[in-house]
């Protein structure tokens, strides 16, 4: 009974004591600022303000924290981040990507007056071609590697003024391969040439890696609809004028079976 009667007591102490609150479930605390629309007017000494009881209770927002804009953060990248920027490029994010993404993960560091001076000289040196021992990045090695496996196809457009050279290099790379680059990262052995062959370019990739990428100028082929629809016409005509042709030669080679058996079963004269 003593048992009973101290554990009925502890359960009422529980019940009694004021629930904890959990702060993963508390929902975001936010401020809003307003002020009435209309003022309410001074009264007198001692006596309360007159509210009207309909103008004075409308209200105009003022600043709310929720909605209002946040301040980003400002980042200079150690290497390539898509929809962001390249290395050393100085970006302005979200505090959350910054501190939970970039900064830990190594693609970022703060713009101290030291960061910026060490990328303001290897962004210098890079345009000078001297950038040499700065290691390549993860988005230029894979750059790197696909220029390896890759070989350009220029199809030669049935004109008299067609040529290929540098600047249509670099349109086909980024047509034909997806590789935009600028000028000074393309090199070419020609001025320009117009005859059917195998050719070659080379790529340097941040001024670090450069490869050699072959180019093949073949003969243009018409890719649209109406072409290959006259295409697979001219087959389609191919294939029943031999198949007509066989049926031909089938039959005149059964008539002249016929013609050897009817001379050998004539009587002899």
């Amino acid at each position: 009974m003593n048992m009973w009667s101290s554990g009925r007591r502890v359960l009422q102490e529980l019940l009694s004591q004021p629930a904890v609150r959990s702060f993963s479930l508390s929902p975001v605390q936010n401020t809003v600022v307003v002020e009435r629309w209309w003022q309410v007017p001074l009264s007198k000494v001692g006596s309360p303000p007159r509210l009207h009881p309909r103008r004075h209770r409308v209200y105009k927002m003022v600043e709310d924290t929720k909605n209002a804009p946040k301040e980003k953060m400002e980042l200079i990248l150690t290497q390539t981040v898509n929809r962001l920027g390249g290395r050393g490029d100085t970006v302005f994010v979200k505090k959350s990507l910054g501190r939970n993404k970039l900064l830990p993960d190594g693609l970022a560091v703060y713009p101290s007056p030291e960061n910026k001076a060490m990328f303001a000289e290897e962004l210098r040196l890079l345009h000078a071609g001297l950038s040499q021992g700065r290691p390549q990045t993860r988005t230029g090695q894979m750059t790197v590697e696909f220029l390896k496996r890759s070989t350009l196809k220029i199809y030669k457009m049935p004109s008299e003024h067609f040529q290929v050279n540098k600047e249509v290099v670099r349109r086909q790379f980024a047509k034909r391969l997806g590789v935009v680059m600028p000028p000074h990262a393309l090199s070419v052995p020609f001025e320009s040439v117009t005859e059917l062959g195998d050719y070659w370019c080379e790529v340097t990739v941040n001024g670090i890696d450069t490869v050699r990428v072959p180019i093949s100028l073949v003969p243009y082929e018409d890719l649209s609809a109406n072409h290959q629809r006259m295409l697979r016409q001219q087959r389609r005509q191919q294939k029943e004028a031999e198949a007509a042709a066989a049926e031909a030669a089938e039959e005149q080679g059964e008539e002249v079976v016929l013609k050897a058996e009817a001379a050998a079963a004539s009587p002899r004269s």
